[in-house]
């Protein structure tokens, strides 16, 4: 799952071209869909994808991004477990960084929710050069 939509779209492309010969209909056992397509279902297993490797180059579209329901719908819909995909950017917010951003006021209490979840989560770090083929 992704907040966006391009990102799901890659996300397809990617997995069909590792699918096993013989699957010809991937989709219908994996769900890859949008934060907003998810809303209202469940599955045993969330991978959740941000897409977006540091937030503050898409300052057009913070309150988005920064969603606090669009994160409650994402890790809300596991089951069992929830994985999120994401460069630490998105959670090292700088509040001095973003402080003269027009929206900051009104994104303020947002910023502060992904920071509580990002304070609450288990982190699994890949170093990105060790690990060319994840």
């Amino acid at each position: 799952m992704s907040p966006y939509r391009a990102q799901v779209r890659e996300i397809k492309k990617e997995v069909k071209k590792v699918l096993p010969k013989g699957i010809s209909k991937p989709f219908d056992m994996l769900l890859v869909d949008t934060v907003d397509g998810m809303q209202g279902q469940e599955r045993n297993y969330i991978i959740y994808s941000l897409a977006n490797s540091h937030p503050l180059e898409s300052m057009a579209r913070l309150d988005f991004f920064y969603s606090p329901n669009r994160l409650n719908v994402a890790i809300t819909r596991a089951i069992k477990k929830c994985f999120v995909i994401a460069n630490y950017k998105v959670f090292d917010i700088i509040d001095a960084e973003l402080k003269d951003h027009k929206d900051y006021p009104i994104i303020k209490d947002s910023l502060d929710i992904f920071k509580q979840y990002f304070s609450l989560s288990a982190k699994i770090e890949i170093n990105e050069r060790e690990n060319r083929e994840w």
